[in-house]
């Protein structure tokens, strides 16, 4: 990391990767907390019936990653999955 600066009172000067990851990690923190907020809201207009409506499209595919994936999509798309995903984020 470059910490020298050309002026003495001058804030020291980050590396572009550095501030790159810094942006990420804000970026990444703030759509969660928007996420965590509009989460109860969407339980409340229906995303189970979505979610699970999804999870059936996802099992009639003919791979087995589908049917996986669609079973798994379905077990967290119940009401109390919803709940337990808006807890832990």
């Amino acid at each position: 990391m470059n910490v020298s600066s050309p002026h003495p009172s001058a804030p020291p000067r980050r590396e572009r990767g550095l501030v790159i990851i810094i942006a990420y990690k804000l970026i990444k923190g703030v759509l969660w907390l928007v996420f965590a907020a509009a989460l109860p809201l969407l339980i409340h207009f229906g995303l189970e019936a979505r979610v699970s409506g999804f999870a059936t499209h996802l099992q009639h595919h003919a791979g087995a990653w589908s049917v996986a994936l669609g079973k798994l999509v379905a077990r967290a798309a119940s009401k109390r999955g919803l709940v337990v995903i808006f807890v832990l984020s």
